[in-house]
């Protein structure tokens, strides 16, 4: 099953083999962006992002709630720092 947004985005189930249990990936225009795991529990989702700007073997995987905490801090961030924001 997936879902495709107009925006391009795609989020599919996945099975990984890295994984315990199943995953979902998130798709930009076909090209994998983000995989999200519940392995240490549905409260504890973790994100990985992979980039090829990482060291070999390095998979950045952080707590779901927190990179979801950061990005909101920098959009806010964003928005003030820009002229005609309200």
């Amino acid at each position: 099953m997936s879902i495709l947004l107009p925006s391009g985005f795609e989020v599919v189930k996945f099975s990984d083999l890295d994984y315990d249990g199943m995953t979902v990936e998130i798709q930009y225009k076909g090209v994998p962006v983000a995989q999200i795991s519940h392995d240490k529990g549905i409260a504890l989702q973790e994100i990985a992002i992979p980039t090829r700007f990482s060291p070999e073997n390095c998979l950045f995987a952080f707590n779901l709630n927190e990179f979801l905490e950061v990005l909101k801090i920098a959009s806010d961030m964003l928005r003030e720092m820009h002229p005609d924001a309200k």
